[in-house]
């Protein structure tokens, strides 16, 4: 339920939308009855946006996609809507055995990987995390990040809702 009050001369609504975040706005309005009627119709569109399922597959990028190739085959091409950032980095781990001697702990070691995610920023509600499978690399694999122009992205096989991040230059 939409509470609507008055503070220093201007209408303000205070809600909850839907995943149990409390939202308040200020209504650019002059009677309470136009107020209330604002308050409810947004209470509607965001709590029909918070249930609206997010598409995992983003439109064709107004910017740059990522190609990625290993060994001259294209492997994935990664992009997003329009504003945020892209990902792509390779992980290698290994522990040294030493100093895993008589501890109950597991010894981390990673193959050599290729990771793929964005971060959707398009939608001012929320971020949208976006992850492509990990791609194993041997030794004397060739890897090519190619940057191209308005590709359709390959499917992600994860995508999750965040808070949107502030992010500080």
């Amino acid at each position: 339920m939409a509470k609507v009050y008055k503070v220093q001369g201007q209408w303000r609504v205070r809600f909850d939308d839907g995943s149990g975040q409390k939202r308040e706005y200020v209504i650019p309005v002059r009677s309470q009855r136009e107020a209330q009627r604002l308050a409810h119709r947004a209470e509607r569109k965001v709590k029909a946006m918070a249930r609206r399922p997010t598409s995992a597959t983003p439109a064709p990028a107004n910017g740059l996609c990522f190609e990625v190739l290993v060994n001259g085959r294209k492997a994935r091409t990664v992009g997003m809507r329009g504003y945020g950032r892209i990902n792509v980095f390779l992980e290698y781990a290994r522990d040294n055995p030493d100093r895993w001697r008589g501890s109950t702990r597991r010894r981390f070691d990673v193959p050599p990987l290729l990771h793929l995610n964005a971060l959707d920023r398009t939608a001012p509600e929320f971020d949208l995390g976006l992850s492509w499978p990990a791609l194993k690399l041997w030794e004397g694999d060739e890897v090519t990040v190619r940057l191209v122009r308005d590709r359709e992205p390959d499917r992600p096989s994860r995508s999750h809702k965040m808070r949107p991040l502030l992010l500080l230059a």
